[in-house]
């Protein structure tokens, strides 16, 4: 029988089968232990700052979309949906077409986040000119720098469905937006479900730019701008 070959000094040990591998002492396995545990640490420590996190430019509240640069419209929000929207999204005012509840009120207010309400008429649930120009004006005092760094509006109503869509597409026509285009981008769903009301409305506010006088009670806003 041959004699045991002598330890490489090295550190490691022959095997004939695989070739040489590392011979790993208690050290040097704590000294990995402690590498792995520090870099999962790290790794959790960025997670949790945000970082490494990727959010959707809109907010995860249902009936979500954005509307014009700076404006997005989407069902109720609760008062940590509000929160967030705040914290995550930088909304800095809200609109509640229809109006507001009392609670929503006391958390816009504990926020610091500007509240306006939109009065809509109770038959038809558009909103009149007078209602629009009112949040027109709202909006160049509270966020006049919206959608450039200077904060988001989230307008909404119960069930982000209801007259805060026709409301909306009003301050998309105020904005330049074309009817048709802005028909364009609503959901078939939603598309199918405005109203003649509303689709007559929103033809008389795409009218009020250029010809006054066939906006009928909309030709109020002829010199207004989104």
């Amino acid at each position: 029988m041959s004699d045991s070959a002598p330890p490489d000094p090295s550190g490691r040990r022959p095997v004939p089968a695989i070739g040489p591998v590392e011979w790993r002492g208690p050290r040097r396995t704590a000294a990995l232990l402690a590498v792995v545990v520090t870099v999962a640490l790290a790794l959790l420590a960025v997670r949790a700052s945000g970082v490494l996190r990727e959010e959707s430019p809109l907010p995860p509240l249902p009936e979500v979309a954005a509307v014009a640069p700076g404006i997005v419209r989407g069902a109720e929000p609760t008062d940590a949906d509000l929160q967030r929207l705040r914290d995550d999204y930088d909304v800095r005012a809200v609109v509640a077409v229809g109006g507001s509840s009392v609670e929503a009120q006391a958390a816009a207010q504990a926020l610091g986040m500007a509240l306006h309400d939109v009065a809509v008429d109770p038959t038809t649930e558009v909103p009149p000119a007078d209602a629009v120009s009112a949040l027109v004006e709202f909006l160049h005092r509270t966020v006049p720098g919206r959608g450039r760094d200077g904060g988001l509006v989230y307008v909404y109503d119960v069930t982000g469905t209801g007259p805060v869509v026709v409301t909306t597409l009003m301050l998309a026509l105020l904005d330049g937006q074309p009817l048709a285009s802005a028909l364009d981008a609503l959901a078939p769903d939603v598309r199918s479900a405005l109203t003649p009301a509303a689709r007559t409305a929103l033809a008389q506010v795409a009218a009020a730019p250029s010809d006054p006088a066939a906006a009928g009670p909309y030709g109020a806003l002829s010199g207004v701008r989104l």
